[in-house]
């Protein structure tokens, strides 16, 4: 029972009694303290309350994890087309769709698909990223001759780094899988378009006219990220020298104008497949500096950050390959790897607070469009949302931290 003394009317009022209000205090209020929980497959589970919302722990184990892969991956053939694009996103609260497109994104997220394959291989799966694939390829490449293919911005007479950059991952990391040799050929004419627009100090130019002309210099420093990661990923299959000198051309002038301050997740992603193929004490450092450089903003978990998780588990992976093979270097052994354990493990856990799991889902006005895929605070659940957080749990499942 509460002493009615301490009580705010006006309080009471807006938080308690919506059409009648109350015109004073009572002389007894009592207070009940509750617990929820949620019934599914024939048991209670036991909710907290994370964002507003009330949703179940976390339980950390390789079923759970899986689960959530295998869902994420779900929601995305649900949002699938007939003819390969992708619904961009909906509005969680109120299902509206979302009408934008980006072309960048639905290379990263075929890519995520890929990956998920990987953990849950199925032919409707399968199905559906080469669907995805031959959309962006019918409707958005462009081929300039024998050896040089682009990919074009939707309803922009532009090519963007970011564009080919993603492309070429996604198809790369498709023959990693399927070992298929469909896309061998394309994925050389694209890593010629990337080596196309890098300059004599390392540099990329990001936008280019349809007629090859420079359109912008810089855009976003994330192009760069992605180019050396999806030419690194082809290289693992086509060990061509050009590739491999002009990733490390990129990276030299990385470390020179100091990259590591802006924090890209798509450069860790890059620097844990160069270091397999170049262990030079610079190399070591930069890959590791780009997470120790920034580990306290890394380590947040104050808002919706999956590219946090996707950075330190990169880096952990880098560590890891390091460690093994070369154990006895100084950068490596001095290595706070602890601290970067915790950090994965924080946002892992806070990751999963942005997992609409059918408890959440129930509260908004479709919940079978939304259900398991993942939405920031302002209720936005986009491809690239659920792209970059799956691409993080994966990771983590294929970690040895739970």
């Amino acid at each position: 029972m509460l002493n009615n003394n301490k009580l705010n009317l006006e309080e009471i009022n807006r938080n308690f009694f919506v059409d009648e209000k109350l015109e004073k205090v009572p002389e007894e209020i009592y207070v009940f303290k509750t617990e929820s929980y949620y019934y599914e497959n024939q048991k209670w589970i036991k909710l907290e309350e994370e964002n507003g919302y009330k949703i179940r722990e976390l339980e950390v184990s390789e079923a759970k994890l899986n689960e959530i892969i295998k869902n994420a991956s779900q929601r995305l053939i649900n949002m699938e087309e007939e003819n390969g694009k992708y619904i961009y996103g909906f509005t969680t609260n109120t299902a509206e769709v979302m009408n934008d497109y980006n072309i960048l994104r639905h290379a990263g997220t075929t890519w995520s698909q890929i990956l998920a394959y990987n953990e849950n291989s199925n032919d409707e799966l399968k199905k559906h990223i080469e669907q995805a694939i031959e959309y962006l390829l019918n409707t958005y490449m462009i081929s300039y001759n024998e050896n040089l293919n682009h990919i074009k911005m939707i309803e922009e007479d532009e090519i963007v780094l970011g564009g080919d950059a993603l492309t070429l991952l996604m198809l790369a990391e498709y023959e990693n899988t399927f070992k298929e040799n469909k896309y061998i050929d394309i994925c050389n004419k694209i890593a010629n378009g990337i080596l196309s627009m890098q300059n004599n100090d390392g540099s990329f130019n990001h936008s280019y006219n349809l007629d090859l002309t420079l359109n912008e210099k810089t855009i976003t420093v994330f192009y760069d990220g992605e180019a050396i990661y999806s030419l690194m990923k082809l290289y693992k299959i086509l060990p061509r020298e050009d590739i491999y000198e002009a990733v490390t051309k990129a990276i030299d002038f990385f470390i020179e104008n100091n990259y590591v301050k802006y924090a890209d997740h798509w450069i860790s992603y890059g620097m844990s497949e160069y270091i397999k193929y170049n262990q030079e004490d610079k190399y070591i450092k930069f890959a590791l500096d780009n997470y120790f450089e920034n580990r306290e903003k890394l380590s947040s978990t104050t808002r919706y950050s999956p590219t946090n998780s996707e950075l330190l588990l990169a880096t952990y992976n880098t560590y890891l390959y390091l460690k093994q093979n070369i154990p006895e270097n100084e950068v490596v052994k001095n290595f706070n790897i602890s601290g970067l354990e915790k950090s994965i493990q924080r946002t892992i856990k806070n990751l999963y607070r942005y997992y609409i799991e059918p408890e959440v889902a129930m509260y908004f006005e479709n919940p079978d469009k939304v259900k398991y895929g993942f939405h920031s605070l302002d209720n936005r659940m986009r491809i690239d949302d659920i792209q970059h957080s799956m691409s993080a749990i994966i990771a983590y499942k294929n970690s040895d931290l739970y």
